[in-house]
């Protein structure tokens, strides 16, 4: 992926890109301002990685042809650099020190004869300059595949170690999970006991209550007996039952007591 390697700033990785996925010509215009101020100080090294760039740029059909022609423009400004590699200047060198024999040796005979000699130098020494430069794309297409099956071996090692980090981190996840829910449930079967206790001693209080004022009317006023009993059973308030029995305890007037149990139904 061509956007892995320009945001992890790979920069020996940067020829490749026009063979990867998801490149356009902005990642490879990025790569190339990148490599223009990584080797601003090496013009040789930067050449190499052009002309590498500009290699499979050719070959490879994953940018549209537009965009393609755009960016072999914009390479095609640094063909100057590949004019500096010191290669080219040596074959350039002996080109012309070879022309310069064939025409020293062409004063000497005929003008015509030496300027065919001349022609032949020439071309000499143009298809040993070809020939130099197939070699050296052979030998950069071999140092090509080469990075291409280190990147890929270090790819798969790269998933496999994100794949154990992964597991890693579902499994801690998951038993994180586990220990929040296990304790929610505790809490809430902790919270639904105690509330269900808590009914359980209301409903008990309330129904003592009740039989304690029935008792205490029983005895102090029997003809207010069911009046107590009726009216005892609507109040579910511990309360208002335990302050109705404190005021029947203290009521000496059968009158008064009958105000406070018919109180309870209003």
């Amino acid at each position: 992926d061509a956007e892995y390697y320009l945001r992890e700033h790979l920069a020996c990785m940067y020829p490749l890109l026009p063979t990867m996925h998801n490149v356009s010509r902005a990642h490879i215009e990025e790569a190339m301002a990148e490599l223009a101020s990584l080797y601003r100080d090496d013009k040789t090294t930067l050449a190499q990685q052009f002309a590498w760039m500009e290699l499979l740029l050719e070959r490879t059909a994953s940018i549209p042809p537009q965009e393609k022609r755009e960016v072999q423009r914009r390479l095609s400004m640094y063909d100057p650099l590949w004019e500096e590699h010191p290669k080219v200047k040596q074959i350039k060198a002996k080109a012309r020190a070879e022309v310069r024999e064939a025409k020293a040796e062409a004063r000497a005979e005929a003008r015509a004869e030496a300027r065919a000699e001349a022609q032949t130098e020439i071309q000499e020494a143009r298809a040993e300059a070809q020939e130099a430069k197939a070699e050296m794309q052979a030998e950069m297409q071999a140092e090509i595949q080469k990075l291409a099956q280190e990147a890929q071996a270090n790819a798969e090692k790269l998933a496999q170690e994100l794949v154990k980090v992964e597991a890693a981190r579902i499994k801690m996840e998951l038993e994180q999970l586990a220990e929040e829910r296990a304790k929610q449930l505790a809490e809430e079967r902790a919270k639904q006991l105690a509330k269900e206790h808590a009914k359980q001693l209301a409903e008990e209080t309330i129904t003592t209550l009740r039989e304690a004022l029935i008792t205490l009317v029983q005895a102090r006023f029997p003809t207010l007996t069911e009046l107590a009993q009726t009216n005892v059973a609507q109040v579910d308030t511990p309360q208002v039952l335990s302050y109705l029995l404190k005021q029947i305890a203290a009521s000496a007037d059968e009158n008064v007591a009958r105000l406070f149990l018919r109180s309870m139904a209003a």
